[in-house]
């Protein structure tokens, strides 16, 4: 259970001296630790939040100055607080109609004075932690988006047309290697059937059925595929890897297209076979990103069930779903490279044996044309580090100012 006693600051609005000293004394009992700040104007909450942070707020409806709920509009029109837990608290307005003007201002619970010390404490607890619980989910689906996106520009730069599609065929994205194949833009393929552009769209769409059903997440065999800039159907190895969302049932159909006459031998095939395998980090991705946002969904839901009952709910379905953070192993991904680029390295070392191991790695990803940005989200380094890394390599490499060093990387 998560401890907020140290560090939870609770602001209480109230002009009755008496309900403040019983709400005070309430905590005093409870020994709850909480930071209890205590404001009798409510006009004076602007310049209280611009010196400190409150983690709860809890007010009266029927004040002189300004009401509780004209209090709680103001403190929802600061962006900085739309998640900030609010209590109303009221000896007058109580009945349902009350309750109901309260929530929809954006109060996230309501309690009717007199009311007993321990629903109090409960409430406010219960508040707490779902509150905290909300914005670390928050945090996390941020850098969710932000590795996703790392991933989306990974699966831009590798080379093969590569398409992916829900259980029903329909195309949901691709790469610009699959656009050039077909001579068309994205807008034009997404949301139409992949199998149309198969020469027997009848039998790919038996294959992927079967790959969708059976037990197995790849497949990899020859199809031929019909490409507008060759009268008859091309050769291509179609390699597939299933996707499937955080109940870990299918959803759809990773697909990287290998046109078998631009392969020289055997091991040309099992490159792409390897190449494939950048894009495997892409499947976790998108489970673990659905898992996550069908959480912070039912959350939000949740967000006025603020009693025992809420409370449980919570909990129950913080253990339902394991949320795991996310960790691109630099380990796993220098030996896909190495596979892939087997003579890179080899090559890079007989030309600049001075390089150290992280010079080398730098040098490994900027060959795929992976920006400063998206190096520092794979090495755990900011974008200013890569960018002097970059600086030191042009020196090392020997490169002059007229030198394009990605050019030289790929030259190797």
């Amino acid at each position: 259970m998560i401890n907020q006693n140290e560090h939870s600051r609770i602001l209480i609005v109230d002009d009755d001296a008496d309900s403040l000293d019983i709400i005070k004394l309430v905590f005093q009992i409870y020994n709850t630790g909480y930071h209890i700040d205590i404001l009798r104007n409510p006009l004076e909450v602007p310049s209280y939040l611009e010196s400190k942070h409150p983690n709860l707020l809890i007010t009266d409806w029927d004040m002189p100055q300004q009401s509780g709920i004209d209090l709680i509009k103001y403190v929802r029109s600061i962006a900085e607080y739309k998640n900030l837990p609010i209590l109303m608290i009221t000896g007058k307005m109580i009945s349902s109609e009350n309750l109901t003007i309260a929530l929809q201002s954006g109060a996230n619970d309501f309690l009717r004075k007199p009311f007993e010390k321990s629903e109090l404490i409960a409430r406010v607890r219960t508040m707490l932690q779902i509150a905290d619980n909300i914005n670390k989910i928050e945090n996390q689906n941020i850098v969710l988006a932000e590795h996703i996106r790392f991933i989306n520009s990974l699966i831009a730069s590798i080379p093969e047309p590569m398409v992916y599609y829900n259980k029903e065929g329909i195309i949901m994205g691709h790469n610009a290697s699959f656009e050039n194949i077909f001579k068309l833009e994205m807008f034009e393929f997404k949301g139409t059937l992949i199998y149309n552009i198969f020469e027997n769209p009848y039998d790919e769409q038996l294959k992927t059925k079967r790959l969708l059903e059976s037990e197995h997440t790849q497949d990899k065999y020859e199809a031929y595929i019909k490409t507008p800039n060759r009268t008859d159907p091309t050769p291509f190895i179609v390699s597939k890897t299933v996707f499937k969302n955080f109940l870990n049932e299918p959803e759809g159909i990773i697909c990287i297209f290998t046109d078998i006459t631009q392969l020289k031998d055997l091991h040309k095939i099992e490159m792409e076979e390897k190449k494939k395998a950048l894009i495997a980090s892409a499947t976790q991705l998108i489970q673990i990103s659905e898992m996550n946002y069908s959480l912070l969904k039912e959350l939000e839901m949740l967000k006025n069930h603020v009693d025992a009952k809420g409370k449980e709910l919570i909990v129950k379905l913080m253990s339902k779903y394991d949320l795991k953070t996310l960790e691109l192993s630099w380990k796993d991904f220098d030996m896909r490279f190495q596979s892939v680029y087997e003579d890179f390295y080899k090559k890079l070392s007989v030309l600049h044996p001075d390089l150290t191991p992280n010079e080398k790695r730098i040098c490994g990803l900027l060959r795929l044309n992976l920006s400063s940005k998206d190096i520092a989200i794979l090495t755990f380094n900011n974008a200013k580090s890569v960018d002097m890394a970059r600086y030191r390599l042009r020196k090392k490499l020997n490169l002059s100012q007229e030198d394009n060093l990605i050019n030289y990387l790929l030259s190797l």
